[in-house]
């Protein structure tokens, strides 16, 4: 059944305007309000000027005018299952045979990176990591938001998505907090359901992580009404990373802090409407405003539900616009219950524990109940808000899909002008406007199959855009998502957002694809800027070959055992895969926690160890001495031809032991010794220091690039 009567005159001269449309190029950074199309008003005119973010009350609004564009943009000739929407605005038709980021664990849907002040998204020593609301696969799909939990995945870093296994090669990591950790901050106890939504993750260069979540109560009764409003929170919970060779983990998010409560002043609050939207933190600093961290989420106007509170400025049309709509007619026919904004609050401490309200940067009101998962992406020197909204939450008269809107302004809080011939429509599902949508559960028969197929959009760099999949497919053939979907891309220039169909496979790119722009080295607390080996030992740490101590220190001048000497080489070398045939050394049984290093290091000919009475010792806790030290990164380097001419080193003459060893180790120039009144020393029974290991696998990586590991490539290693 079709969702209005379409005059067939009308039709043709919509599609006249939009082809036309199509042809005057990318608008300008600040474009003129674009035509009215025939037979629909005209956009709200916007400034894109900027306000000053904490001083300032100006609020954009999103107007009907704004988004009766939608309409406009629609083809009203479009056939069942057709796609009325312009396709340089639509996401790619996403097949139903997709794969299960998860392998069947756990139900997956809004997700999101780790990420820095200026929204970069970040690797930990070499580790991709994304948090997920998660639920288990017992439940149905759609029972999974009263039993939300935040979980993570991690995979390696810096593989093309096209060398990865189809379902992006992620490790379900498991849920972030312990049972009942999340309750704690709710004044009353009894509640039925206590669930965690969405947000996003600050990483520090410390390993710490803060994470923002929404973390929300509910209270119903046996049959599942409500008892009371439910009561959802911006909530803060402290946590740190860890990454080593077998994946990542964390600890701490043991505690959480009660950040924000709506506050019914500009946030509409349960007293005003049970129902009411208040969720989804998104953190950044702002380069205008130096010092300041800002945070964006979901909000609805303070009003009470269904009061007739929308305004003439909020419907946005010029006053001799012959298409606009009477208000008293659009608040009688029930406009006034959708009414979101996009809150916007100020942190007012560097620890950001405490946080206050300033008034919303954009309102929707009688034009979409839900601005979900709002961010700021700054491009250009412009900064774009988007947020995603559902088809089911326009408000009466209103249409559009599921998707990504977006607006341009030339600061956080601006008189935001909508992308896209001013409709806000930046990424949307193939979707028919002529038919009714239906539900995830239950898609139309005559609805485009690709009307569900993702939603819980985040914008990345790059224009880089992921989302999880809900339904693909009509009522008579569909499949449930539950994990995510495949990556796309945006062309984002001035006002216009275009999908980019050249990236991946005609659009497509790979699913569950979220390539961190930045890899975290954990800082270690004895390492500070300008001691000696700084950039040696940050270099060891970004190569995963160490982690420091659980303390979070390095340790510099602490002696090498010959067992952190082996595990250092190991990964050095890649980490090959190896498992260990016995036990080679009588002091190096299966429970030390380097044996598959050091049985890893005897097996390639590195170390032979100390025949004894007793059977072949390695010594692991005693310091490696620099003359065994060279030897190890000789044999390392596959033992390479090579003859000494004469002595370098006054203390290494040719008849000592490692002599060979040790002139390679000086001839690449991994080493350089000692100057002395008698000359140059190498010092070869000496202990090596940590910080002296770390240089020479620097020196070694960087000197002697052409050989690695047993004369293997570089390349292969």
């Amino acid at each position: 059944m079709k969702t209005r009567p379409v005059n067939r005159v009308l039709a043709a001269m919509v599609l006249v305007a939009a082809m036309l449309s199509s042809l005057v190029g990318l608008p300008t950074a600040r474009a003129a309000v674009p035509d009215a199309v025939p037979g629909f008003a005209a956009p709200t005119v916007h400034t894109q000027e900027a306000h000053h973010p904490i001083n300032s009350d100006f609020t954009a609004r999103w107007t009907r005018a704004d988004a009766m564009q939608l309409q406009a943009m629609s083809d009203p000739t479009a056939g069942s299952r057709e796609n009325s929407m312009p396709t340089e605005y639509t996401m790619p038709t996403v097949s139903q045979d997709f794969p299960d980021m998860s392998n069947d664990q756990v139900w997956v849907w809004d997700t999101w990176p780790l990420t820095d002040e200026r929204s970069h998204q970040y690797s930990v020593l070499g580790w991709e990591v994304v948090f997920s609301l998660v639920a288990d696969r017992s439940l149905g799909f759609d029972e999974r938001h009263q039993f939300a939990r935040i979980g993570y995945f991690y995979r390696e870093a810096g593989i093309p998505a096209d060398e990865r296994p189809e379902n992006g090669g992620w490790t379900y990591g498991g849920l972030l907090f312990e049972d009942g950790v999340t309750g704690v901050i709710f004044d009353d106890q009894s509640f039925s359901h206590q669930t965690e939504w969405s947000g996003s993750a600050r990483v520090f260069p410390d390993g710490t992580v803060k994470l923002f979540f929404t973390d929300v109560a509910f209270y119903r009764d046996a049959s599942g009404a409500d008892i009371k409003p439910y009561d959802p929170r911006i909530a803060l919970s402290i946590g740190t990373i860890h990454a080593d060779d077998d994946g990542v983990s964390f600890t701490g998010f043991d505690a959480v802090t009660d950040l924000l409560q709506a506050d019914g002043r500009w946030y509409q609050d349960g007293d005003q409407n049970p129902y009411f939207n208040f969720r989804d933190p998104f953190t950044f600093e702002d380069p205008a405003h130096p010092g300041e961290t800002f945070m964006v989420f979901e909000g609805n106007s303070a009003v009470e539900r269904g009061s007739r509170s929308c305004t003439v400025e909020d419907l946005g049309y010029a006053a001799d616009d012959p298409h606009a709509e009477d208000l008293t007619e659009v608040m009688d026919n029930g406009a006034v219950y959708q009414m979101a904004n996009v809150g916007l609050a100020v942190a007012e401490n560097d620890d950001l524990t405490a946080w206050r309200f300033l008034p919303p940067i954009l309102s929707a009101n009688c034009v979409t109940d839900q601005t979900e998962r709002p961010q700021i992406y700054i491009k250009d020197g412009k900064y774009y808000l988007f947020t995603i909204s559902h088809r089911s939450t326009f408000a009466w008269g209103m249409d559009g899909p599921e998707g990504v809107y977006g607006f341009v302004g030339d600061g956080i809080r601006s008189d935001f002008q909508p992308l896209n011939r001013g409709s806000g429509l930046a990424l949307g599902n193939p979707t028919n406007l002529n038919y009714l949508q239906g539900n995830p559960f239950d898609p139309d028969f005559n609805q485009h199959p690709g009307a569900f197929q993702a939603y819980s959009h985040y914008v990345m760099p790059n224009g880089l855009v992921q989302s999880f999949i809900d339904t693909i497919g009509t009522t008579d053939n569909f499949r449930r998502g539950g994990t995510l979907g495949p990556t796309v891309r945006l062309i984002i220039s001035g006002t216009t957002a275009m999908v980019d169909r050249d990236y991946g496979d005609v659009g497509l790119g790979g699913y569950a694809d979220i390539p961190a722009d930045r890899n975290l080295v954990p800082t270690f607390s004895d390492v500070p800027e300008g001691l000696q080996f700084h950039d040696e030992i940050m270099w060891l740490a970004g190569e995963r070959i160490t982690t420091g101590y659980p303390d979070g220190t390095f340790r510099p001048t602490t002696p090498i055992n010959r067992d952190a000497m082996a595990a250092f080489l190991y990964r050095f070398a890649g980490s090959p895969d190896f498992t260990p045939d016995g036990q080679t050394f009588v002091d190096v049984g299966e429970d030390n926690q380097f044996y598959t290093e050091i049985e890893w290091l005897a097996s390639q000919g590195i170390t032979t160890g100390w025949e004894t009475d007793a059977g072949r010792e390695f010594r692991p806790t005693t310091a490696i001495n620099r003359d065994a030290m060279a030897a190890f990164l000789y044999r390392f380097a596959g033992s390479p031809r090579h003859v000494p001419f004469g002595q370098r080193f006054v203390d290494v003459p040719p008849s000592m032991p490692f002599h060979t060893e040790i002139d390679w180790l000086a001839t690449t120039g991994i080493t350089t010794g000692w100057p002395t009144a008698n000359g140059n020393e190498f010092r070869p029974t000496t202990p090596i220091n940590r910080d002296a290991m770390a240089a020479f696998l620097y020196r070694y990586d960087n000197h002697y690039p052409e050989v690695s590991p047993l004369g293997a490539a570089v390349a292969e290693r």
